[in-house]
């Protein structure tokens, strides 16, 4: 049977908006997976150059921080200690310790990334243990680190996490990782909710910056900032020398303002599984090949807002008090150090020191160290 005209025109008018949006999101690229991330992987080297050469840090907006997180891994051998984990530990900073929280560490490499996974903990620490590891490592824990896939992002490393794999003797992972990668990819062309993301971005930056940046030179110092206020940030998002974000100025009033979401959605958490333990077996097996070759590692709390806390059955605390008690468990067996909590209250973090339900300012984080194997996570 033909189509009739209407369903002609109806065909071609669905694909001609899935074509659109497709087109955007190619080119738009907020994060940095198409286009954007192809010239992005080309200036890799010449961006963490300019970071860890900078006096005020470089703009961050735009890049693949795991692309950059990767390389900087290469310059760890030059602090005195190293953090993975997700956005929750990337505002941790020697560079920002006015309350001197930070005093166990003489220098910290913040290699931590949006939405880190426990895929992400493998991919870093091996980094670190093959170029050459700090005194410390310490490993960010957050509610969804038990389970799988929580972020896809790194399954474009899949070859390295195979060697990953191979070096922390994982049992091998049951899919292809390059072609599921590629499949997200090519879904994701049609993603309305990155299609969204991509006109925030453009109207953010507008069409004559991104051309720019399309067009733009490789020499390093044009990636460099000029020096402005650390607590109140500058007009774009910058990520200082040791690796570590700091949010733009924009982002940090309106969090002053709590603007931001401050109750729990619970984040990247099965409410179904809390716990996958296959993945506690790839953890463990990461920290012991750790511990065997002599590092010093710990593990890393990083508190919620008061309000989640507040609510017995927000997602999220419930994730933690299924997590805690495995945490303390893995503390003891290995007897390495638990630092921090996911309770604002065993910390001394009050509400006002969150930019969301998840996200402690700097001033509060970093006071995480000053506190090590609490009784209640």
């Amino acid at each position: 049977m033909h189509f009739s005209r209407y369903n002609q025109i109806t065909f071609l008018g669905v694909a001609a908006i899935l074509l659109a949006v497709s087109l955007v999101n190619i080119i738009v690229d907020p994060g940095a997976v198409y286009l954007r991330g192809l010239l992005l992987e080309i200036r890799n080297g010449n961006y963490v150059e300019a970071m860890v050469t900078s006096k005020y840090g470089v703009v961050q907006e735009g890049w693949n921080e795991r692309n950059v997180k990767l390389k900087l891994a290469e310059y760890a051998s030059q602090h005195d200690c190293a953090i993975v984990g997700s956005s929750h530990v990337m505002s941790i900073s020697k560079l920002r310790d006015n309350r001197g929280g930070l005093s166990i560490c003489e220098s910290v490499l913040n290699l931590g990334v949006s939405g880190g996974s426990i895929e992400d903990v493998v991919l870093m620490m091996f980094k670190l243990l093959k170029d050459g590891a700090p005194r410390r490592l310490f490993i960010g824990v957050d509610p969804w680190m038990f389970g799988f896939d929580k972020d896809v992002q790194w399954k474009k490393y899949s070859d390295l996490y195979v060697e990953a794999g191979e070096y922390f003797d994982l049992d091998p992972r049951p899919i292809n990782t390059e072609d599921s990668y590629r499949q997200v990819l090519l879904q994701n062309l049609i993603n309305f909710d990155y299609f969204r993301e991509s006109v925030k971005y453009l109207g953010r930056k507008g069409i004559q910056e991104i051309a720019a940046e399309y067009q733009g030179s490789l020499v390093v110092d044009d990636f460099k900032m000029a020096e402005f206020d650390l607590s109140t940030g500058a007009t774009k998002s910058v990520t200082l020398a040791d690796g570590s974000h700091v949010y733009s100025s924009g982002y940090i009033q309106e969090a002053l303002a709590k603007k931001h979401a401050l109750i729990d959605n619970g984040y990247r958490i099965d409410s179904e599984k809390t716990i996958d333990y296959g993945a506690v077996e790839v953890f463990l097996k990461v920290l012991r090949r750790v511990l065997s070759n002599g590092q010093n590692v710990a593990l890393f709390l990083t508190p919620y807002h008061p309000n989640v806390f507040d609510d017995k059955n927000s997602v999220s605390r419930v994730a933690m008090e299924d997590i805690a008690p495995l945490i303390g468990k893995i503390s003891r067996e290995l007897d390495i150090d638990v630092f921090g909590s996911y309770n604002p209250d065993v910390l001394g973090c009050t509400g006002d020191e969150f930019f969301d339900f998840m996200h402690p300012m700097t001033e509060c984080v970093n006071g995480v160290f000053s506190h090590k194997n609490a009784t209640a996570y």
